[in-house]
């Protein structure tokens, strides 16, 4: 199936797309999001999953982006309930953190896995 990513707000896109497969209990997606600006829409957080995620949360997904606002070395996204949570590490922390990633013109690519309850 499809399914529309977002980040809510007022945020607009040149592109988005995502689809899913669900086989039982077990979801695997992809999404695709060209951000053409940001507006008050969230910076870290994507929502509109096709299905909420059991209560195992922060399922880990494979991530890329082009773009971000921030000088980041190190990108991952996790699933929580509701949200694909997108994580940053700059050269300056220590440890990934739910920074401020998403600007105008940002590129974010995800796909996971995840079982719902």
């Amino acid at each position: 199936g499809t399914w529309t990513p977002s980040l809510g707000g007022t945020a607009t896109y040149t592109t988005r797309q995502a689809t899913y497969t669900k086989i039982g209990n077990q979801v695997s997606f992809t999404m695709y999001m060209d951000i053409l600006a940001i507006g008050t829409g969230s910076s870290n957080a994507i929502t509109g999953l096709p299905f909420a995620a059991d209560s195992t949360s922060n399922w880990p997904c494979a991530a890329h982006n082009t773009g971000s606002a921030t000088s980041v070395t190190e990108f991952h996204a996790t699933i929580g309930t509701t949200t694909i949570v997108l994580y940053s590490r700059t050269a300056a922390s220590a440890s990934p953190s739910s920074n401020s990633i998403g600007a105008d013109g940002v590129i974010i690519e995800v796909s996971g896995t995840y079982f719902t309850a």
